[in-house]
Order: structure tokens, then sequence, then C-alpha cells
């Protein structure tokens, strides 16, 4: 049986995901599992609205320690460390762009047998049909 959430857990975990963006950390502090939470979001479309509206307020203030980190050179590495929770809260955003280009035909091959076994046989005995037949037993 699954166990449905509070009211009152509800606010807690939007509250502590706003604060830590950490669905561990919002379910600990509502006495919930992280799979509660999961499930109530399905169950819940205001719920999962309030909760993607908690993450994107954690996001923005991940921004704006960036920015504020990226003006002071004494703290690069923290900055770093930003970027990347930032890639994972904002892929849409921040995530690294690549782009692959084909230009040309590709020639797409199947049905060809391969060897499961080759049997000890002077290679230099075989005609071009026998050896096919000893590589496919």
């Amino acid at each position: 049986m699954s166990v449905r959430i509070t009211e009152a857990q509800k606010a807690i975990v939007l509250d502590a995901l706003t604060k830590s963006g950490n669905n561990t950390i919002a379910a600990q502090r509502a006495g919930i599992d992280t799979r509660t939470i999961l499930r109530e979001r399905k169950r819940d479309k205001k719920f999962n609205a309030d909760y993607l509206a908690a993450r994107d307020s954690y996001a923005d203030v991940l921004e704006a320690i960036a920015d504020r980190r990226i003006r002071d050179d004494n703290d690069k590495a923290s900055a770093i460390l930003l970027i990347f929770r930032l890639k994972a809260l904002r892929p849409d955003i921040y995530r690294d762009n690549q782009t692959v280009k084909h230009e040309g035909n590709i020639k797409i091959i199947s049905g060809v047998p391969r060897p499961t076994q080759v049997k000890d046989t002077d290679p230099t005995e075989l005609s071009p049909s026998k050896e096919k037949q000893v590589l496919l037993e």
C-alpha cells in the first residue's frame, strides 16, 4: 500500500527542495521516502508543478551564486562546481552541445555469417567453397 503525504509534508518537501535542490534531504525532512515524493508527483498535478517550481527556484539561486563567484577572481574552483550542478538542473540551458554531420552514403551490411569456431584444417588445402563450409561448421 502506498503512503500518501499530507499537505504539511508537501510544504516541508517544497521548502527543503527550494533550499537544497535535493530529493533525499527534502524527503528526510518530511519524514518520508524519496519514492513517496515521486508517486505523489505522479498523482497530484499541482504538487508536481510546485515541485518543479521549487527546483527552478533552487536553480535560480545557484545561477545568482555562480554570477557572483564569476566576478570574484578568488573563487573560480567553486564556480566550476556550480557549473556542473547547473548542467544537471537546467540541461536545456547549460548542456554541452555537439553536432555531428555526415555527408555521403552509409552502406548497411546484414546477414553476413559469423564463424563460430574454425576447425583445425590447413587453409592452403581448402578451396574457397570448402573454406566457407569449414568456417560455418
